[in-house]
């Protein structure tokens, strides 16, 4: 016996559509890597998804991070945020953070649409070696 075809639900108008992925920003402690991803959705804040990986065999403290915006005419920092903190993670084990910033606050420093900046991920703990 086969299952049946699953069948597509309509969406209501005022859904909003699911979030596309604009700019990945990635890095790593030595034990957990993390990627941050600027998300396009929303009218009034600029989300981010953050996602960290334990790549080792033990238990691992989460890493701390922020995002950072970076002015591509003057490679300076220009705004930053709060601070990140991922969970203690098992072996093999993923967690995810989601963070926002106001979209007015970047876009007064970096322009519409955020053109005049990149992000970057910023590690805060563990403290380089």
């Amino acid at each position: 016996m086969g299952c049946a075809a699953a069948t597509p639900q309509p969406v209501a108008n005022n859904d909003s559509p699911p979030c596309a992925t604009i700019a990945v920003a990635r890095g790593t402690t030595g034990q957990v890597s993390y990627a941050c991803e600027q998300l396009a959705c929303g009218s009034k804040a600029i989300p981010f998804s953050c996602s960290f990986h334990n790549e080792t065999n033990q238990t691992q403290p989460g890493p701390a991070i922020r995002i950072v915006f970076f002015s591509q005419a003057t490679n300076r920092q220009v705004l930053s945020g709060t601070v990140i903190y991922a969970d203690s993670m098992e072996p093999g084990q993923t967690n995810t953070k989601i963070v926002s910033w106001d979209r007015s606050r970047v876009e007064s420093v970096c322009g519409p649409n955020i053109e005049r900046c990149v992000f970057l991920t910023q590690k805060v703990w563990p403290p380089s070696n």
